[in-house]
């Protein structure tokens, strides 16, 4: 496949991956540079021929009307409407693979088993241990009984219940309405009341997140939408989006700089061997120390912290705080006591 076919075709799958709801033929040509280019007959002939390409290799480019959203798959049906009025789309559900969903502990035996390598073949497995968590950096303190049980899990909604919230935060941030929500916070392990005025509907690392502007805590926040238990819109117009909200900024976040609540400092320690790859995987607003081993910044989701650090807890330590470090290790721990003494 020619290189510039491989391109438009890239871009057709994320415009209609981007839109939510059915996209028009004429929104399509002005959004890809090769069918802005083209004569509308052009046009037509290409884009047909790439909807029948993406069909043959099972995306499932579906039409269907723009007001309603009802599917058409009867061309003689599809001949009744005007051009305007009929859309496609993908059907994320069946484009996506099911997202692999992992706990901090989870994670970091993903990590320990991988590392297994670097030991050469050693059959003193309590030594291994403990090489891996003097790793860590962050053994337990005297008397911390930590362990995965400390860790809330969130109740979990159904694809259907949360493609419903998703389509009412939408319709809100369109007109303006702010949302009455019921939210489940992992970090209290607590249902609270909401009144938020919806800025932008995010999609990170698989999950979807509203961010607005919260007036129980008075500042912008981060609300996943699958805690969002209850939710209502507002019957009228009744905020508007300041015009310092960087929508990029949130976009270009990494998951533990989200914000989940109030920021605090974190300080690591970082392995010589592979403190460039945490280096880049830290990002940018990371401040290092002159020998690029210790990495400083916010974190306002700690729980992403925390499945990222025990996804690489062979390659970091935890230097500040200590509450987050006894938490790390707490889950170490935890899987020391299943898993260890020869059992892995």
């Amino acid at each position: 496949m020619a290189k510039a076919k491989t391109e438009r075709l890239m871009a057709l799958i994320a415009l209609l991956l981007k839109r939510r709801h059915p996209v028009s033929k004429a929104e399509i040509r002005r959004g890809i540079p090769d069918y802005a280019r083209a004569t509308a007959q052009t046009f037509d002939r290409i884009f047909e021929r790439d909807k029948k390409d993406l069909r043959e290799i099972g995306i499932d480019v579906r039409v269907m009307t723009v007001e309603g959203g009802r599917e058409i798959n009867d061309p003689k049906e599809a001949a009744k409407y005007q051009a305007q009025e009929i859309g496609y789309t993908i059907d994320r559900e069946r484009y996506y693979l099911p997202q692999l969903e992992f706990e901090p502990g989870e994670w970091a035996l993903i990590s320990l088993a991988l590392s297994l390598s670097n030991f050469g073949g050693r059959k003193d497995s309590d030594g291994l241990w403990e090489s891996l968590r003097t790793k860590l950096g962050c053994l337990r303190p005297p008397g911390l009984k930590a362990g995965l049980e400390d860790l809330a899990v969130a109740p979990r909604s159904d694809k259907t219940e949360e493609a419903r919230v998703l389509t009412i935060i939408e319709e809100a941030i369109t007109k303006n309405r702010s949302l009455d929500i019921e939210y489940y916070s992992i970090g209290r392990d607590e249902k609270t009341r909401r009144r938020v005025d919806p800025y932008l509907l995010l999609l990170h690392s698989g999950h979807w997140y509203l961010v607005g502007y919260c007036h129980l805590r008075r500042q912008v926040r981060m609300f996943r939408t699958l805690r969002i238990l209850k939710i209502k819109p507002g019957k009228e117009d009744s905020y508007v989006i300041p015009r310092d909200f960087d929508r990029q900024a949130y976009l270009e976040r990494k998951p533990w700089e989200l914000p989940v609540h109030r920021p605090y400092d974190v300080a690591l320690k970082l392995d010589p061997e592979t403190a460039w790859l945490v280096r880049q995987e830290l990002g940018s607003r990371a401040s290092l120390s002159p020998d690029g081993l210790e990495a400083n910044f916010e974190v306002s989701n700690e729980p992403a912290l925390v499945r990222w650090l025990c996804a690489n807890c062979d390659r970091v330590a935890v230097k500040h705080p200590r509450q987050l470090a006894e938490k790390v290790s707490g889950i170490l721990d935890s899987l020391t006591e299943e898993y260890g003494h020869g059992q892995i």
